[in-house]
Formats: C-alpha cells, structure tokens, sequence
C-alpha cells in the first residue's frame, strides 16, 4: 500500500532539495503584489451592514408566517402553467401596498399597447407593430 508519509520524511536518507527557479524573460523573476482593477475603494464594512440591515427589514423568517405569505402571494397562470413564488423576495407586505396602484396602472398600459395603443408618441409606432 502506498503512502505519502514519505514524501515529508525526516530521514536523513532523503535529499532535500528546493526547486531552483528558473528566470525566463518574459516572466518577472519576482512576483508582483495584485493589485486591484477597481477605481474606487470598496465601501466601508459599516455602511455594508447597514445596507444588509435595510435589507432585512421586515422579513419573516417564522415558518408559519412564511406559509401564509406563500399562499397569499404564489401567483398561478394555469394555462401557461406558470407558477411564480414570490414570497421569500425581500420586499414588505407595506411595500406591495404603497405599489400595488403602480402595477395596476403598468398592467393596463401593457394591455393598452398588446391591443395596439400607440407604443411611441414621438414615431407613432403601434404596440401590436413590436410584437409582429
């Protein structure tokens, strides 16, 4: 059975030896320290935590609560058989509300330009003409 304890022996028997480094013009003989590509610092560890903290601001982490917002928020699309689970993404029930008129009012204006409403106002270009 073959080991690789010998390979790190102490037996005087052993010839340890470094391998020698071999300097080729192309190459540096010294490595370089890395350095960064970036121009700007990367942002301090505190305002780091502070934008994870506004980040998990009102998020559930109880099992129990995370169902019940599972079931109230999984939209279903039966026909496409679209099954779209939104309920661990990191927005509020406070949020959904403050914005629900706003999605209401992109989803008729979706539904506006899908029956030919006018897409463009400046080149009087059809909604129904993007999707030909």
């Amino acid at each position: 059975m073959a080991s690789i304890s010998g390979i790190c022996s102490s037996s005087p028997s052993l010839n340890h030896s470094t391998p020698k480094q071999r300097h080729t013009p192309l190459l540096p003989s010294k490595p370089s320290p890395p350095c960064s590509l970036t121009r700007e610092a990367p942002a301090p560890q505190q305002q780091l935590s502070s934008i994870t903290k506004s980040l998990n601001t009102g998020l559930e982490k109880e099992p129990h609560a995370l169902w019940r917002r599972y079931v109230e928020w999984l939209y279903q699309y039966k026909e496409l058989g679209l099954y779209l689970d939104v309920c661990q993404a990191r927005f509020t029930n406070e949020f959904a509300r403050k914005m629900e008129p706003h999605f209401h009012a992109a989803l008729r204006a979706m539904e506006k330009l899908e029956k030919g409403a006018i897409a463009n106002p400046d080149k009087k270009v059809n909604g129904g003409a993007l999707l030909a």
